[in-house]
């Protein structure tokens, strides 16, 4: 007999906007964060390469979830697999957590240079690469120093960005979808008790900012800013305003 739920929420946020959080706020149920990236990168890359159709991935998606049966289940690489969740799953709720282009950007170079001088595992890196692309052999000008640090591009992070907030707009039906701005989420334990059915007492509310980048490296704000300022324009601002329009985010982007 499988165990029964008591919820079933997903928090499917970009990576640096507070996924570790959602997953420890539910502390109290079977909650994982970024739980058995392998396997669900098997099933991302048999996906996008057509090896995976859509009933063989519902398949997959739903021995995975036979095996571990978790009710909370938090991390950024679910975005991959969205539709097929929000279709087999109706029950089901999403948790998207969201953060400003810029504060976004200046934490995920930082987690990226820490990442690789620990060594990143080679199941991360496929995930990154799926998530941002390879990094440039040539960066421009204004770029240099990402090229120093072997990171991607502004473009490259930035386009993801908004194709990982767009995606979750166009994927979850609006009902079953709760925008969240990340420095928001301790503030926001009401709303998302109200939008699970449960009472706020259920969620580990000292538990809402874990995981903070662990070591700041100030790549970013060697870039000119009025370039930063210019990709972020380029490669967010239609995302942005749709994220406003959210009626339920509660996000004001300045």
């Amino acid at each position: 007999m499988l165990r029964p739920r008591r919820i079933h929420v997903y928090g499917v946020g970009a990576p640096k906007t507070g996924t570790y959080s959602v997953a420890q706020l539910f502390s109290a149920y079977r909650s994982g964060h970024e739980a058995h990236p392998g396997e669900t990168l098997r099933i991302i890359q048999a996906e996008r390469a057509g090896t995976l159709h859509t009933d063989d991935v519902l398949q997959k998606l739903r021995d995975r979830d036979r095996r571990w049966r978790l009710e909370a289940e938090a991390a950024h690489f679910l975005v991959h697999l969205v539709e097929y969740l929000v279709e087999l799953y109706p029950e089901a709720k999403f948790l998207c957590t969201v953060r400003e282009p810029r504060s976004w950007l200046r934490s995920i170079v930082d987690q990226e240079i820490n990442k690789h001088r620990s060594r990143l595992d080679r199941e991360w890196r496929a995930i990154h690469d799926i998530a941002f692309g390879i990094p440039l052999e040539e960066y421009s000008v204004h770029e240099q120093i990402l090229g120093e640090y072997e990171l991607r591009s502004l473009d490259q992070y930035l386009e993801y960005w908004a194709w990982h907030n767009e995606r979750l707009l166009d994927s979850i039906p609006s009902g079953r979808r709760l925008f969240i701005r990340t420095k928001n989420l301790s503030d926001r334990l009401q709303d998302i008790a109200a939008f699970l059915g449960i009472s706020v007492d259920q969620l580990s509310a000292d538990r809402s900012h874990s995981h903070k980048t662990s070591k700041k490296h100030g790549v970013l704000q060697q870039i000119d800013q009025n370039h930063v300022h210019e990709r972020i324009e380029v490669c967010c601002t239609s995302v942005l305003k749709r994220l406003n329009e959210e009626t339920t985010a509660s996000i004001d982007f300045q």
